[in-house]
């Protein structure tokens, strides 16, 4: 790397020729930046004894810089030439930087290893690597792109049979059922009017002949008003569909056939489709719920039994329906409670937060089986949260707890089963121990054969 005005041509002209060889080159202090090359011809101030700025890449004016992206301690000028017989643009780990003037007189050695420096940023090279010149047969990938600049297909060839330039000739004819010398791999995508991509396309290629196949795996995305999307189309069929509620709250998620079982087993792809369930065939689907705060307290997800049919009345549209109650939680209530056709297992869970919005408990109520012969019953969720994992508001629930020491941090954690799990903390905030089985009423919290375990 030399200056950047003055020498950036005298060292491209002799890169072409030879390259650095792979070991460290002498030198005294030398002042190496893109930009920059200071005069003068010795070090006047000695370097000081501290490590360097590391990752510093742009070095201050009059550095010393070890590396290109290295530079340490203020010197009043720099040496360029290095000591010894290698050349004084070979940076590997000590000098870049060219000096007409100040060319080492001892003869040059030719450098002995090909390998080009991790430094050599204007020929394209990431400093951080190295180039690996042992594999025979590197990937290259050509993209096309649109005249707004969208990426419209993506071609990865084998480099061991076809070159750049040739890749990049062959990205123009690509097409289905189309042969391309070294083609490995073929996609395309499609964007609406507002820039968003809402097809990818897939192509098996034949890596033998380049041959693209006539058919694709084809992924659509559907958006919604607010730029949200509302419906994903899987290469094998599975449908999901996002809902949003007016503060843009995901409240809804369905996986569904996207009525294609009930159209001929094709998928409906239309927007109107999109935004609805009702013709569809659901398999599951999910619910969540929120406080004021805009924090997760509620999340309900149903199953479809196998036994439900799929053709028939009542054997389409959502699992259950629900309706939000002030406080944010749901009252829910199962599709088969009025069509009996079609029933699913529905699971309940919540979260409860502090004043803080910790969360200090999370409530498992499974399905709620507390109906006759213990029937799966909607569970509603209590407006207070769970004291202890015995809280009779919670009969059945399995119930998990979490407090907090006085500086915010995780202390306690309480299972299901009543047992405690204690963490402590140095005074940086670093937990430095846990104690499984905790009790402070048995040898001072302290770990014992059978209890307060550290672990």
């Amino acid at each position: 790397m030399a200056h950047g005005d003055g020498q950036g041509q005298f060292i491209g002209q002799l890169l072409e020729v030879v390259f650095p060889g792979a070991g460290a080159t002498g030198i005294a202090a030398a002042a190496i930046r893109a930009q920059e090359q200071g005069p003068g011809l010795g070090i006047m101030i000695p370097s000081h004894q501290l490590p360097p700025v590391p990752q510093a890449f742009h070095a201050e004016f009059r550095r010393i810089v070890r590396h290109a992206h290295i530079d340490e301690t203020l010197i009043a000028a720099h040496v360029v030439g290095p000591v010894g017989n290698r050349r004084p643009f070979a940076q590997i780990h000590e000098v870049t930087g060219v000096h007409l003037l100040r060319l080492p007189l001892m003869p040059i050695s030719p450098a002995g290893i090909p390998e080009k420096a991790h430094t050599l940023l204007f020929l394209g090279v990431n400093r951080e690597h190295r180039f690996s010149l042992g594999d025979p047969n590197p990937q290259i990938t050509v993209s096309t792109l649109d005249n707004l600049g969208d990426v419209t297909a993506t071609l990865n060839f084998n480099g061991g049979a076809t070159t750049i330039a040739n890749a990049i000739a062959a990205a123009a004819s690509a097409a289905p059922g189309a042969v391309l010398a070294g083609l490995i791999g073929y996609r395309t995508s499609e964007y609406d009017s507002r820039n968003r991509d809402y097809e990818d396309q897939t192509y098996s290629v034949d890596p033998t002949t380049g041959t693209i196949s006539t058919t694709a795996l084809t992924t659509y995305t559907f958006f919604g008003p607010r730029g949200n999307v509302i419906e994903t189309v899987a290469p094998t069929g599975q449908v999901t569909k996002d809902v949003y509620n007016g503060v843009n709250e995901l409240v809804d998620v369905y996986v569904t056939d996207g009525g294609a079982v009930n159209n001929s087993g094709s998928t409906v792809l239309t927007y109107a489709a999109a935004g609805s369930v009702s013709n569809d065939v659901v398999i599951s689907q999910t619910a969540y719920a929120y406080d004021p705060d805009g924090y997760l307290i509620e999340t309900v997800h149903a199953q479809r039994f196998n036994t439900d049919p799929i053709l028939g009345t009542g054997a389409e549209g959502a699992l259950f329906t629900d309706t939000v109650n002030a406080d944010g939680s749901l009252n829910v209530t199962p599709s088969s409670n009025t069509d009996f056709s079609l029933g699913a297992r529905i699971y309940y869970s919540a979260t409860y937060y502090d004043a803080a919005d910790r969360p200090i408990a999370t409530v498992n109520a499974g399905t709620n089986p507390v109906g006759t012969n213990d029937a799966a019953t909607p569970w509603s969720r209590p407006a207070t949260a769970p004291v202890s994992v015995t809280d009779s508001n919670f009969t059945g629930d399995l119930i998990t707890l979490t407090s907090y020491n006085p500086a915010g941090e995780v202390y306690e954690t309480t299972d299901p089963n009543g047992n405690v799990a204690a963490t402590f903390y140095d005074s940086l905030g670093r937990a430095i121990e846990t104690i499984a089985a905790y009790n402070p009423g048995v040898n001072g919290g302290n770990p014992t054969n059978d209890q307060n375990q550290t672990m």
